[in-house]
């Protein structure tokens, strides 16, 4: 089954300094969790990813981040990275209002971070060249589509193991929808990872040329 959700490389041409993935990291993945935090979801990500001594970032949603900051100060204290998902999930205009960039500049406040993803991928030029200025931007290079209610953890394992290679960053979404058949694929892709001697961490972005 192929995967659908790559960022365009006429996109990563136009913008060279977003993160899709972090070269020179041989035997490492990283994995990324969108749109959380969220009490159903967020506490067994983080079980699970503590059985395997594994680190990922999680990239909140500001208003769902300032209804739940326990969730974020365990992700925070499991050594995690929190990311800024913009204050709400709202997908990026062409022409942005003050206010739009006043909302991720909150939202990085309630989660302290300055590594920031847009909602759905997308960034225009402007906003690019405007948010650079502050934030570490991070996209990613496979997106396995655990939004998709009929792929099943096995088929979303395959995609992954199709299309990562060292220092890819793999995107996944903190939410319950279709829980069960992500953590299938979580399970599957960290087991067989891992007993390839491959680490899951968090890029240091002092260290990562955006």
């Amino acid at each position: 089954m192929k995967n659908n959700y790559n960022i365009s490389r006429l996109a990563q041409w136009c913008m060279p300094r977003i993160v899709c993935r972090v070269p020179g990291k041989n035997h490492t993945l990283f994995l990324s969790f969108d749109d959380g935090p969220h009490p159903e979801s967020t506490p067994v990500l983080l079980e699970l990813l503590e059985s395997y001594s594994a680190k990922a970032m999680f990239f909140c949603v500001g208003t769902r981040a300032e209804k739940h900051p326990e969730l974020i100060e365990n992700i925070r204290q499991a050594g995690h990275l929190v990311g800024n998902h913009a204050y709400t999930h709202k997908k990026m205009g062409w022409f942005n209002s003050s206010e739009y960039y006043a909302g991720i500049d909150k939202s990085a406040e309630i989660t302290k971070s300055n590594v920031f993803r847009p909602p759905y991928g997308f960034i225009t030029p402007a906003a690019y060249r405007k948010l650079l200025k502050k934030y570490h931007i991070v996209l990613w290079d496979v997106m396995p589509g655990d939004f998709q209610p009929q792929r099943s953890g096995f088929q979303l394992f395959n995609i992954v193991k199709a299309h990562a290679k060292p220092g890819s960053i793999l995107v996944f979404h903190d939410s319950p929808q279709h829980l069960s058949s992500k953590l299938v694929c979580l399970e599957l892709l960290l087991s067989h990872y891992i007993e390839k001697l491959y680490r899951f961490e968090t890029p240091d972005f002092g260290n990562v040329k955006t």
